[in-house]
């Protein structure tokens, strides 16, 4: 009795782990996923579906399915990465990839992937997270842009500006 008590308080605290785990990671924009090499199948958590713009776990992934909503863009690169990873003896990959959501808009995301391996050493799985990254890019390249325009406007000026603290603070 007392083991079914434990059991029961311990399966409820992974439940409650697994939604905190959940909420912070619907809150970042930040999903992970696995690949097994030897079954070639895919798992995502409901957070990947949702940075796609899909319905949690509503299609099955495939590697070749994962390729169609990488922008063409970016298919290259990820496809070099992927070779790197497996050839080259790579265990790790880190990169931004331009994606296409189900409407047909596009997203930046942030892939980290590791390969795990066996006790043996042979690669058995990747691992990693996707995360959106779409509104801290889009705030770069307009923080880049007003940069870029004030330089301009200071370097255009014909007289100099400056300003002084007159209490010295």
């Amino acid at each position: 009795l007392l083991n079914a008590i434990q059991a029961s308080r311990e399966h409820s605290e992974l439940q409650d782990y697994k939604v905190r785990l959940s909420e912070a990671q619907r809150i970042a924009h930040l999903g992970s996923w696995s690949t097994s090499l030897s079954t070639k199948k895919h798992l995502w958590d409901d957070e990947i579906f949702l940075i796609f713009g899909e319905e949690p776990q509503s299609f099955e992934p495939t590697y070749k399915e994962i390729l169609q909503r990488i922008s063409s863009k970016s298919r290259h690169e990820v496809m070099h990465a992927i070779y790197g990873v497996f050839k080259n003896g790579k265990d790790s990959y880190k990169g931004k990839v331009e994606i296409i959501k189900k409407d047909g808009s596009h997203a930046l995301i942030e892939v980290q992937s590791r390969v795990v391996y066996d006790k043996n050493g042979n690669a058995i799985s990747l691992v990693g997270t996707t995360q959106d990254v779409s509104l801290q890019h889009h705030l770069e390249e307009k923080l880049r842009s007003e940069g870029t325009l004030l330089r301009t406007v200071i370097n255009t000026v014909p007289f100099r500006i400056y300003w002084k603290d007159l209490s010295l603070n």
